[in-house]
């Protein structure tokens, strides 16, 4: 992880919603419900930029994840 800097983890605000968003999406994979599984994965992965946008727009050089 180091060789990306500081992840979506260090983003106090996220801890919870990555929490959330891999269990909706495990739960989906499990329910086999693939349009549910797929829409989960999007809105995580979608997420999961806006996070790592945010990170390199602020700078955030400290807590390496």
């Amino acid at each position: 992880m180091v060789l990306l800097g500081p992840t979506a983890y260090s983003l106090a605000e996220r801890v919870g919603e990555i929490g959330a968003e891999h269990d909706a999406i495990n739960n989906a994979i499990q329910t086999h419900d693939s349009i549910a599984a797929k829409q989960a994965a999007s809105a995580h992965l979608q997420n999961a930029v806006k996070a790592r946008l945010q990170i390199i727009a602020s700078g955030h050089k400290d807590n390496m994840d």
